[in-house]
Order: structure tokens, then C-alpha cells, then sequence
């Protein structure tokens, strides 16, 4: 049997949200994915196995990543083994940047290629990770346009997406003049 396993990190509700869509389009064309991973509950419904739940990973700030410090390290630690275990066929990084940059760095040496879904957003601060980026990441799939130029000149492979929030939108209000009394009907 062809492994279809895929192992998907999705560390906040935002990216739960975008990989639930690439996990739905991916089932409508494949027969027998099996998704493991971090994520939330879109990801845990479409029966991807959770190494932890979207409520242990969303945290914000400094000093709340330091408060959690030592459970990242752990589930830095349990995913590493699980991803060296199993050997899925891809890896797919969805945003969550400080931990999934890490996480690429950890089992990068296992051969398995590496997509970043919604990139980080080093274009505005951290052109230095770009050089990380081209070490770890085998393919980004971007969701605004000008980050498959960005990351293509820095010889990064990426793909120009969409961005999933606008599959949500109705076409005809994306770029609608302003309704004429100013007030948006309800």
C-alpha cells in the first residue's frame, strides 16, 4: 500500500482553519489520506490524530510561550520521534512560525519533504530567517501574491495559493464600490 500519510502542524485557529480547507480539497482528489499532527478542531473533525489540541498551542506572547516552555520542548521532542516513526509522506508547516521553523530544523535530516503553508511574513521582519527558510522548506505555498516573487528571487520554490478567507467572500463584494449612503445594509 502507498503511504498517504501526512503530517500537518497547525499551531493556531487561524492555520486550523486554512489546513481543514487543504485537507478537504486534498480527500476530495485522494482515497486514504491519514493526517497526524498539531491542530485545532476543523483538523481534528476531518479525523486528522492530534499530538495536541489547537487549546494547548494557541498562546500569545513572550511571556506566555515562557511560562509553557518546558511542554513545548516536550511536544517539540513527542512530534520529532512521531514524524521519525511514522515517515509520512509530506510534511505540510501551516504559519506558526516559532515552532514550526524549529520543527522543519529537527527532522530535516529524515528526507521528507518539507511545504510551509502561509509563509512567514519575513519579507516585513526577518529577512534574515530567509536563509533558514531556503535550508528547511522544500516548497511554500503563499496566500498574497507578491510573496511567490519574494521568496522565488531568494531562491525559495513557492506557489501563489490564494488566500483561503476569500473563498468565503462573495466574488461580486471583493472590489464593490462603497454602497452610496455610506451604511452597509444588515
Amino acid at each position: 500500500m502507498i503511504n498517504q500519510s501526512i503530517f500537518i502542524s497547525a499551531g493556531d485557529p487561524s492555520g486550523d482553519i486554512a489546513a481543514g480547507r487543504l485537507v478537504s480539497a486534498l480527500c476530495d482528489r485522494m482515497t486514504g489520506i491519514q493526517c497526524f499532527g498539531l491542530g485545532g478542531p476543523r483538523l481534528a473533525a476531518l479525523g486528522q490524530e492530534q499530538l495536541a489540541g489547537g487549546k494547548e498551542l494557541a498562546v500569545m506572547g513572550f511571556w506566555e510561550v515562557a511560562r509553557r516552555f518546558r511542554f513545548f520542548q516536550q511536544l517539540m521532542e513527542k512530534t520529532a520521534a512521531e514524524i521519525a516513526a511514522r515517515k509520512p509522506k509530506v510534511i505540510v508547516l501551516v504559519d506558526y512560525p516559532g515552532f514550526n521553523l524549529r520543527l522543519a530544523a529537527r527532522v530535516k535530516h529524515l528526507g521528507i519533504p518539507i511545504v510551509y503553508y502561509i509563509a512567514p511574513q519575513v519579507w516585513a521582519w526577518g529577512k534574515g530567517r530567509v536563509a533558514d527558510i531556503r535550508k528547511l522548506v522544500d516548497r511554500m505555498l503563499v496566500i498574497l501574491p507578491f510573496e511567490q516573487k519574494f521568496f522565488t528571487d531568494h531562491g525559495i520554490p513557492a506557489d501563489f495559493v490564494g488566500h483561503y478567507l476569500l473563498e468565503d467572500i462573495d466574488p461580486a463584494m471583493i472590489g464593490s464600490p462603497p454602497p452610496r449612503n455610506g451604511r452597509v445594509a444588515l
